[in-house]
């Protein structure tokens, strides 16, 4: 998963290279870029995994109440 975001993360960093003047690309420079590519893919990990989190509460939710269902049901 990790090698996609950083593929996403250095497509909006090329992205936004492109809206940026010439003098301002050289000013940041490579390692600058790549220090922003690094923080990109940082918040799109995190963020993804936030969502994982949710997700699987949600999952272990539904898997009490169908517990309780079948509990209910036997009883």
């Amino acid at each position: 998963m990790s090698e996609h975001f950083d593929k996403v993360a250095d497509r909006v960093v090329a992205a936004f290279k492109q809206i940026l003047e010439p003098e301002a690309v050289t000013a940041v420079g490579e390692d600058g870029f790549n220090q922003l590519s690094i923080l990109v893919e940082a918040y799109i990990t995190d963020e993804v995994l936030e969502h994982l989190e949710k997700v699987a509460d949600s999952v272990q939710e539904v898997a009490e109440s169908i517990r309780k269902d079948a509990e209910h049901f036997r009883n």
